[in-house]
């Protein structure tokens, strides 16, 4: 029901694909550790959390896809600031998983997410048929 899926200001769900990539299965023991620690079925239970389900690539078996939704940027920016953040940021960085990030639904310039351990952000800058998508120090790409 799309109704249901809109937040107070009218806006669409914002759902986010990340997808993690490593090597020797280690985004795959990413994603098992993520459930088996209970942070996935904790961060379902986050105000505004609509999904946060985890895929494993068949044709790229080094990837595993998140969808990640959520009823508003207001939600999405209080997960963003809760302490799950920093639990996610360190498994990341102990399985060594590089990410890239998708943005659908609305869509204002503001930080989505860290990308990396050293501090760079990913900012959406406009959104029409693809995603336009930048990261601090200048590099640049369309999805």
């Amino acid at each position: 029901n799309i109704a249901a899926d809109r937040n107070r200001e009218g806006y669409m769900a914002i759902t986010i694909n990340v997808r993690y990539t490593g090597t020797g299965g280690q985004a795959r023991a990413f994603a098992r550790e993520m459930a088996s620690s209970g942070t996935v079925s904790m961060i379902r239970e986050e105000p505004g959390n609509l999904r946060y389900e985890y895929y494993v690539s068949l044709e790229d078996p080094e990837t595993v896809l998140l969808v990640d939704s959520w009823t508003g940027q207001d939600a999405l920016d209080a997960h963003h600031a809760s302490p799950m953040m920093e639990r996610i940021a360190r498994l990341r960085d102990q399985y060594d998983l590089h990410m890239s990030v998708e943005r659908f639904g609305a869509s204002p310039t503001t930080p989505l997410t860290r990308d990396s351990s050293d501090g760079d952000r990913i900012y959406v800058l406009s959104a029409g048929q693809g995603l336009q998508m930048a990261r601090d120090g200048g590099m640049a790409w369309r999805i």
